[in-house]
């Protein structure tokens, strides 16, 4: 083991949850730790059969995976390599990828998906902040249940296939397939935040229609379905456009879907004031970021301190609302030498809770703990997604 890996104890394999081109998905149980829910990718070892570049290259990227730390973004806990096997350790999210939501319940309605679409946005607008571009979105790889997503598998593609070597081979496909950029195939080793604008644009486009945007009159099919306005469809074509004609960041798309949802009036952070939840997750945030030496609250310590009073799904709602007004965001800070993400109230909502100090000490000060902790389940059928 290396100074910068962590030794996260005995993991053991459960049911096979899950199996794909690149490996299979396990349940995972860590000692001492079994009420907290994870997985384990398995990876195939013949794209590493290569020799020692190819396990170091896994080594590299599942580094850069451990510094995603987003609501809507599986996270991903350690990684290791048994026998000549490598594999990741990863949160398990108890919900379906697209397909399988499809397959089960049919298209959603054009509405019912935009809040599903801002979170995924958002999720990918954090990573290419960070400069990591997913460059494989396709329905697997993005994950919903009612009020709540994740975007899976960051970097896989370039863990087991650098070089691009699938667009090149005889019979290969893009990585996505009809979800991949089309400028991929000109340039499969190409990294531009755009390449995921189309990737998450083609999946809507699918949620929608049931077939990607290609072939004759595709145009056609979505505009003819019901609910789907000038507007709308406006929004969804510029995701697919030629890449100079696309949105330039995952932050305008974001943006425009909001507005979508709302007839084109973007909600201010004034509407957050009834919203208990959220304020009260702003006040811990600012309590904490400006009491403390180094500033920020991290992620998993929210968790902790707030999960303790509403339910999960409460607080990521909260959390979401916060982050898209922009009165929260995520950023790094520092703990003796180490670094991980953590909350930070914008100035916006600084002023906010300047302006309403009884408010915020009403809450911070009343906190309890919550008769709805005996169910982690909010109310209504939190099987259907969308």
């Amino acid at each position: 083991m290396t100074d910068d890996e962590i030794d996260l104890g005995k993991v053991t394999l459960g049911a096979e949850i899950g199996r794909g081109g690149f490996g299979t998905v396990y349940e995972g149980f860590l000692e001492q730790i079994d009420s907290y829910p994870v997985a384990v990718k398995v990876f195939d070892p013949s794209p590493f059969n290569t020799g020692g570049s190819a396990l170091e290259r896994f080594v590299q990227e599942a580094k850069i995976l451990l510094t995603l730390r987003h609501p809507f973004i599986i996270s991903v806990l350690g990684f290791g390599i048994h026998g000549d096997k490598p594999y990741i350790l990863m949160e398990r999210f108890e919900g379906y990828n697209l397909q399988v939501a499809r397959e089960r319940h049919g298209s959603p309605t054009p509405s019912a998906i935009l809040p599903f679409l801002r979170m995924v946005a958002s999720a990918l607008g954090y990573a290419h902040q960070k400069s990591i571009i997913h460059r494989d979105l396709k329905p697997t790889n993005l994950m919903t249940i009612k009020n709540d997503a994740r975007v899976i598998d960051f970097g896989i593609a370039r863990i087991v296939d650098p070089n691009g070597n699938r667009f090149t081979q005889s019979g290969g496909t893009p990585i996505g397939g009809a979800f991949s950029a089309p400028e991929l195939t000109e340039d499969p080793r190409l990294e531009d935040s755009r390449i995921d604008i189309y990737g998450l644009g083609a999946c809507w486009y699918w949620l929608l229609t049931g077939q990607a945007p290609c072939g004759r009159n595709w145009e056609m099919v979505l505009t003819a379905i019901d609910g789907v306005t000038e507007d709308y469809a406006a929004v969804l074509f510029k995701t697919l456009n030629p890449i100079e004609r696309r949105f330039s960041t995952m932050e305008e798309l974001e943006l425009e879907v909001r507005a979508l949802e709302t007839g084109g009036k973007i909600e201010s952070s004034d509407d957050l004031l009834t919203n208990d939840d959220a304020m009260l997750v702003l006040g811990v945030v600012f309590e904490q970021e400006t009491t403390g030496a180094d500033g920020g609250v991290a992620i998993y310590e929210l968790d902790r301190q707030v999960a303790q009073h509403i339910t999960k799904l409460r607080l990521r709602l909260a959390v979401r609302q916060l982050l898209e007004r922009k009165l929260l965001r995520v950023g790094e800070a520092r703990d003796w030498n180490n670094t991980y993400d953590a909350y930070f109230v914008e100035k916006e909502g600084q002023d906010i809770v300047a302006q309403n100090p009884e408010r915020f000490e009403k809450l911070l000060s009343a906190i309890e703990p919550s008769q709805t902790q005996s169910s982690s389940q909010p109310t209504g059928n939190d099987n259907i997604p969308f």
